[in-house]
């Protein structure tokens, strides 16, 4: 079995870190999480990180700020960047992919969707079956 690739979570509450992190932990990932891209950037300092998971449910003005830090750090800024929404809405999805980020997955998370857009981002050998599961 290949070894559990290291994904950046970056969310400012502590359940959404707590539900990420279980959840790519389940998938085979291994999550550290921050509260805030400064945060994940000085990690990123000491760990090799695979993916950037980014909670996108903050405000507008916290939103592109935090985008174009983590493109332009030189660590981070060629890794693919996930961010998690709670909006459906296509317009901000095109807008988000627009700024650089690698997809754009809504929530509630289709955990057969997420797993194989990350699988497919980091190169990460599946593991399981597809099925379809929704958390």
């Amino acid at each position: 079995m290949s070894e559990k690739k290291k994904v950046l979570i970056i969310c400012h509450t502590a359940a959404g870190q707590m539900y990420l992190g279980v959840l790519l932990n389940r998938i085979w990932y291994s999550p550290v999480l921050a509260r805030t891209p400064e945060e994940g950037i000085r990690l990123a300092q000491k760990n090799r990180f695979s993916l950037i998971l980014f909670d996108g449910d903050v405000s507008e003005h916290e939103l592109r700020p935090a985008i174009a830090l983590l493109r332009s750090e030189p660590m981070l800024g060629d890794l693919p960047l996930v961010v998690f929404t709670t909006g459906g809405n296509k317009a901000t999805s095109e807008s988000l992919l627009a700024q650089g980020c690698s997809a754009v997955l809504t929530k509630p998370l289709d955990l057969a969707m997420v797993y194989g857009v990350l699988a497919r981002l980091s190169g990460q050998p599946r593991t399981a079956p597809r099925i379809p599961v929704k958390i």
